[in-house]
């Protein structure tokens, strides 16, 4: 098909390139396509797959051009000219007028204005396709639990996000926003525990995990359960022990490579493979809101200890009641 402009108020598409360039389209959408190389994006969602042949793809906004340089990512431009991206596999650079070029890399997010410099992106909503992370953008709305999740830093050229998966979490699921291949997996020979089984994961990610004023928010859009997977080979932090409930689940994250400093000490398996234990800690939550973590960090400690993990699940409705 020829096509040049391409507008929608509903639903989704998917345009496959001459190049090779897949693009998820979501509505409301409206774009034109310059040429094979070039889309001068309206108002919209996109999830861009690359490929092998699409290098330099480029989306040109009100806001300014996000530019492919060998990736997959998600970008999201709206009428009253704000955009964001987020990048998912590779790199992509984000040119602006009186701007410098900004390179966003795999785990990075950004969101900007023309002639505004961009600002950190703190979370976006995946989904899992057969191993394959895109932007979601299909939650309808009021169906979210967690609305978004954010921390205190402030550090310059920290562009980190966290990813929120909806029902994501199930053994293999990946455990962490910034490393591959560590997974949540069941403790040998246990059963992964069905508690936590199609909760929302939310990825944290490692950096800034020895800070001890380190703080993250979650925001709650529904009464829910929230669960912290806490490394079990630390003390506990104060503000975990206060707030939370000490279950008798446990979950372990890998495999970690050998040269991961939060291994050492630990004994691999016959197979060579390392493992991180955790303890879970469960806490409800019977109101929307906003809940406030620490830092894992103690005093009480040797070794470098992992980032804990978050899982929310509904609270239900007699749950509630019983508050």
């Amino acid at each position: 098909m020829a096509l040049r402009h391409i507008q929608f108020a509903q639903g989704t598409a998917r345009l496959r390139l001459e190049s090779g360039v897949v693009m998820d389209c979501t509505a409301p959408f409206e774009a034109r396509l310059e040429n094979h190389a070039r889309l001068r994006l309206v108002e919209g969602r996109l999830n861009v797959d690359v490929g092998e042949r699409g290098f330099g793809f480029t989306v040109v906004m009100v806001a300014g051009e996000v530019v492919d340089l060998g990736t997959a990512f998600g970008v999201e431009a709206t009428r009253d000219g704000g955009a964001s991206v987020a990048v998912l596999s590779g790199k992509v650079e984000v040119k602006q007028s009186h701007q410098a070029a900004l390179s966003v890399v795999e785990g990075e997010g950004v969101r900007f204005r023309r002639q505004q410099a961009p600002q950190r992106l703190q979370s976006v909503r995946l989904e899992e396709r057969g191993g394959i992370a895109r932007l979601d953008w299909s939650a309808p709305a009021g169906a979210a639990l967690v609305g978004d999740v954010m921390d205190n830093l402030t550090l310059p050229g920290l562009n980190r996000y966290y990813a929120i998966i909806s029902g994501g979490m199930r053994s293999g699921a990946t455990a962490f926003a910034d490393r591959v291949p560590p997974r949540w997996l069941p403790d040998p020979g246990e059963a992964f525990p069905a508690e936590l089984k199609g909760g929302d994961l939310v990825q944290t990610f490692h950096e800034q995990r020895q800070t001890p004023d380190f703080r993250l928010r979650l925001q709650l859009l529904r009464p829910a359960v929230i669960y912290v997977l806490h490394d079990s080979r630390h003390a506990t932090p104060e503000w975990l022990a206060r707030d939370f409930v000490k279950t008798q689940m446990r979950l372990r994250s890998g495999p970690w490579p050998k040269s991961a400093p939060i291994t050492v000490g630990l004994e691999p398996l016959s197979n060579g493979q390392i493992y991180v234990s955790y303890e879970v800690w469960r806490r409800e939550q019977p109101a929307p809101g906003a809940l406030a973590l620490g830092s894992p960090f103690t005093h009480r400690r040797s070794g470098l200890p992992s980032m804990y993990g978050l899982v929310v699940k509904p609270l239900e409705p007699s749950s509630v009641f019983k508050q």
